[in-house]
């Protein structure tokens, strides 16, 4: 029982001369257990969950890119000039800037032009260009998530 042969199963592919069974004495199962393959370890899983992440989210872009026109916002008004008819976007109406300048200040002024910023994100080509740039971020997020898990962390010996 001392010794495991050669038809032995639980024989590793270092042989009985590996560090892991002489530090187990040379009789007893490796420590490491038996690997399935390299998808099967969490690193791996990470790492396609961020490749899909990144497809998905692109393809997605993609659609809605193709599917989707820009769409025009809220006018302030309309302007004719020799014979044609432009909008007048609701931030470029300075009496509406001025009047809620008046109001609340430069702060309300910049704290309006952001939101209508971050609201313009979700609508027409301006979305796909949000999905594109959010699904990349959480696909290299989960890329670099994935590398941390991958490395082997080396303890010095006592």
């Amino acid at each position: 029982m001392g010794v495991l042969s050669d038809a032995d199963p639980r024989k590793d592919a270092a042989g009985e001369g590996s560090p892991q069974r002489r530090q187990n004495g040379g009789n007893h199962l490796p420590l490491r257990p038996p690997c399935r393959g390299e998808f099967f370890t969490i690193h791996n899983r990470v790492r396609l969950a961020g490749t899909v992440i990144l497809v998905v989210g692109w393809l997605a872009a993609l659609f809605v890119y193709l599917a989707m026109g820009d769409e025009p916002g809220a006018n302030a008004g309309y302007q004719i000039v020799n014979g044609h008819t432009y909008a007048i976007p609701l931030d470029s109406s300075t009496a509406e800037m001025q009047q809620l300048a008046r109001i609340g200040g430069k702060a309300s002024v910049w704290t309006y032009q952001i939101d209508r910023w971050l609201a313009s994100l979700w609508h027409g080509r301006r979305l796909a260009y949000t999905l594109a740039v959010l699904s990349a971020g959480m696909a290299l997020l989960c890329f670099y998530i994935a590398d941390l898990m991958a490395e082997d962390v080396v303890s010095p010996r006592r």
